[in-house]
């Protein structure tokens, strides 16, 4: 790659994360080419030479920034550290990305069903599977009661993290480090400590 095909694929890439990141904050309707262009601090010809529409820009800067949070997602899963530092991180990677998991993003206001099955086969083929393989290392180190199914597990680690991501809850967790630490000792060890038998 040459300088000049390099600076065009930085800047391309930096219209996208401005794209990502205004989309994301408002939803698609609200945001404005003149908007996304002021944020990438590059002209609306150089947006639409590149990307042609509003819709196909909306759509490759979903595909760019969820792509990027899977692949890190995926390096939390196969990479090194226990069961809880890797629940730990992941929990950290989906607050600091908490957009991609809520409406944000406005899918359903594009209308763009083909971006949603796109989203939810990604989900299926590398995000479940990845989780997946976190929860697996979690029985084997000893850290999961015995007998709770994976899915169960996944049921409530989907429920723990839909509330840490929203807003008045978000707000709180970003301003007392001990709220968010008070929350993690909940997910891992729930009120009463050591597990009692039922």
């Amino acid at each position: 790659m040459n300088g000049f095909e390099r600076r065009r694929q930085t800047k391309m890439e930096n219209i996208l994360d401005s794209a990502g990141k205004l989309f994301a904050e408002k939803g698609y309707k609200a945001v404005s080419i003149t908007d996304i262009a002021a944020d990438a601090a590059v002209s609306q010809t150089s947006i639409f030479n590149f990307f042609g529409t509003k819709e196909n820009l909306f759509v490759l800067s979903i595909k760019h920034i969820t792509l990027r949070y899977i692949d890190d997602y995926e390096l939390i899963a196969e990479g090194e550290g226990s069961f809880t530092d890797k629940l730990t991180r992941s929990f950290d990677m989906k607050m600091a990305n908490r957009h991609l998991m809520g409406k944000g993003f406005g899918f359903e206001d594009s209308g763009n069903t083909e971006l949603l099955a796109w989203f939810s086969e990604l989900k299926d083929s590398r995000a479940m599977p990845a989780f997946r393989k976190i929860i697996e290392q979690g029985v084997k180190e000893g850290c999961i009661r015995p007998g709770i199914t994976t899915e169960t597990v996944m049921l409530y680690t989907k429920a723990f993290t839909e509330v840490l991501i929203r807003p008045e809850v978000f707000q709180v967790l970003k301003t007392d480090s001990r709220v968010l630490e008070g929350f993690l000792i909940l997910f891992f060890h729930g009120l009463i400590g050591e597990s009692k038998e039922l």
